[in-house]
Order: structure tokens, then sequence, then C-alpha cells
């Protein structure tokens, strides 16, 4: 009988664990791409401006999500975007944005970061500010509503407004793919 308890006991502990991963499963490669609801953004001059996801209908969406603080959105994310925004300059069916999803370090993840963010790295894309302060948690929208799970974090967004990848870190060539592919991938929306 003991085993059989101790049996039941570890089966529980077990289903309990897999429906904990379920809840942590990141991205959304293949869905519809919702809508970004960043409050603060500035244009490519470091102007306020105002964005959202249907301004780019029909375009590839390139999206790093940053914090101010964070190392390898410095060493690996920024210059990346910068190599690959030099290389599509002359495609105007590739658009790039960087948002700061702040999920922690507020005080340091600052809108007012922005443009000295943008400047650093001659990055001519808006850049949004995401502190997630019209939400129950607190946690950026774009973290909640595309299943990031830090920064550097990268989205991109096909033609049709499909999510063709959501992830961590991405290399130069990768990125290179997945662009073309969603460069070609027109489908009817989901």
């Amino acid at each position: 009988m003991k085993n059989y308890v101790l049996f039941l006991y570890i089966s529980f502990l077990f289903s309990v664990s897999l429906a904990a991963q379920e809840e942590t499963t990141f991205g959304i490669v293949g869905e519809k791409a919702p809508k970004w609801e960043v409050n603060n953004w500035i244009d490519e001059n470091g102007d306020d401006t105002e964005i959202e996801i249907d301004d780019y209908e029909g375009k590839v969406i390139v999206m790093l999500c940053f914090q101010h603080w964070c190392p390898g959105c410095h060493t690996h994310a920024f210059p990346m975007v910068k190599y690959l925004k030099d290389k599509y300059k002359r495609n105007d069916e590739v658009e790039f944005v960087a948002v700061q999803t702040v999920f922690e370090g507020q005080h340091t993840n600052t809108k007012k970061r922005l443009r000295k963010t943008q400047k650093k790295y001659k990055l001519d894309i808006p850049f949004g500010h995401d502190d997630g302060q019209n939400t129950d948690s607190k946690r950026s929208n774009i973290m909640q509503n595309y299943k990031t799970g830090g920064t550097p974090w990268f989205i991109i967004i096909d033609k049709s407004g499909n999510v063709v990848f959501n992830d961590y870190e991405i290399d130069v060539r990768t990125a290179q793919r997945t662009i073309k592919k969603a460069l070609e991938n027109v489908q009817a929306s989901k």
C-alpha cells in the first residue's frame, strides 16, 4: 500500500511539473502577431510618436526586445540589428523596431534611456518603452502577448502578420534566412 501511495504521489508531482512547464512555454511561432499595446514610442529622430503593428501591414517586421542594462543586448543584439538594418536599408518591405520590455529594474530601464541607446548604435528605427503599467502584472505587454522569456529576445513577423521567429538570440545567418522566408511567405491570415 505504501508503494502505491508513493507511486500516486510521484505521479501527481510529475503531472504538476508538466503543467507548470506548459505554462512557461515561450514564444508564439505560427500564431497571428498580437497588437503591441506599447504606450511610449520615439521615432528614428527621437521624437515622441505612436506606433502599432497595423502601421506595418504587409511588411516583414524584425523586433528586438531589450532592457537598457542587458549585457547581451549591447554585446550582441544591438550590433546585429544595426548590421541587419544596414543590409536591408534598400528593401522597403522590411521594418525594424526595438522595444524595451521592462520586467525588472524599472529605475534603470526607463523611457529616458531610449534615445541614448538609439544614438549609441546609430539605429534610425522606432524605439518603444513597454513597462506594463497598463497591465495587472506590471510586466511588459510584449512579454505577455508574445510569451517572451527575457532579453535580448527577437521576434520576426512575416508579411501576412504571422510570427515566424520568437526566441532568444538569433545569429545573423538564421536571421537572414528567416527574413527571406518571411518576405516570401504571404498567406491568408490565420
